[in-house]
């Protein structure tokens, strides 16, 4: 489950970087794109940090 968690971290922190890096610098537009971008964005954040803190928190219980 250590592992899972680890990889859903990477492959959040991927497809947030990816999609911001996709619209090539010019994210901050009035359209309806960019909005998708930055709230899939921010839900890969959140992931990142979730699935991190949930392989960090793994780690140690299985020490115990």
């Amino acid at each position: 489950m250590k592992t899972f968690c680890g990889l859903m971290m990477i492959a959040s922190a991927v497809i947030g970087v990816g999609v911001l890096d996709d619209c090539g610098g010019s994210c901050i537009q009035p359209d309806h794109d960019a909005l998708w971008r930055w709230m899939v964005t921010f839900v890969c954040m959140i992931a990142t940090v979730f699935f991190g803190l949930a392989a960090v928190t793994i780690g140690g219980l299985e020490d115990e």
